[in-house]
């Protein structure tokens, strides 16, 4: 009996332990809406350009492409992290099973694509917009491109790492860049709406090309997208 007894209360020991198991996160149950919304996208292969170093000495240009006067959404920004979330489990019902943000058979991050929205991005002054998760309820369900004009700032030069001025003309240069949509500036069904980014680039190579067909030898820099962050805000939310 004093055997039983000792069992009974090692049972009666671990019971409240294991009550408190958490349960898997619910896929139904999405994110409490916040006002201001941080995000952070990547581009693809558009996001690389040139320009020409010797004879015209031109100056790099931010990379906002546009197709047949449609933006290509796919070509620009794809964001990847919401509110430094890199892949909430409310994108895709996968990480309801798996908990991890991967799928559990093939160890694929879910959340990349579509699913985690894009950033718009045009010419100055020209309709662009931002696709948030409908999750994170923004007006007209987070579709929002072509919807708000973004105001492009000039590229600022950034220092190097012996603290000197990039200026362009060495490998490793970098500069910064950004775009504002004020609450104003979205159309009626995302008015209220804002949201601001910005991007850094950086020079990865300088080729020279030895002309021919009237065209002298000229060298241009060639440079592509490292990072880029913006935040979003949700007019829904009250300050």
């Amino acid at each position: 009996m004093k055997k039983l007894a000792m069992v009974l209360l090692a049972f009666l020991l671990l019971l409240p332990c294991t009550s408190k198991a958490q349960a898997p996160p619910n896929p139904d149950a999405f994110p409490t809406p916040v006002r201001d919304n941080s995000f952070t996208f990547v581009g693809d292969n558009n996001f690389k350009a040139s320009y020409e170093l010797v004879p015209k000495r031109t100056q790099p240009y931010p990379i906002t492409q546009t197709w047949n006067g449609y933006q290509n959404v796919s070509s620009n920004g794809i964001i990847t992290l919401w509110n430094g979330v890199p892949c909430p489990y409310w994108l895709n019902s996968t990480l309801y099973q798996s908990g991890t943000g991967f799928d559990p058979v093939t160890g694929d991050n879910v959340c990349s694509g579509p699913d985690a929205g894009a950033v718009q991005l045009t010419s100055q002054a020209t309709l662009a917009g931002i696709e948030p998760p409908f999750q994170l309820g923004f007006p007209n369900n987070g579709f929002l491109t072509q919807c708000c004009t973004l105001v492009y700032s000039a590229i600022t030069w950034l220092p190097r790492p012996d603290m000197t001025l990039s200026d362009g003309t060495k490998v490793g240069d970098t500069f910064s860049f950004s775009g504002v949509a004020s609450p104003s500036a979205c159309c009626g069904y995302g008015y209220g709406v804002s949201f601001s980014f910005t991007q850094i680039y950086h020079v990865y190579s300088i080729t020279t090309h030895p002309g021919g067909r009237g065209f002298g030898p000229s060298t241009w820099a060639n440079y592509s997208l490292v990072s880029a962050s913006g935040v979003a805000v949700n007019p829904n939310v009250n300050p």
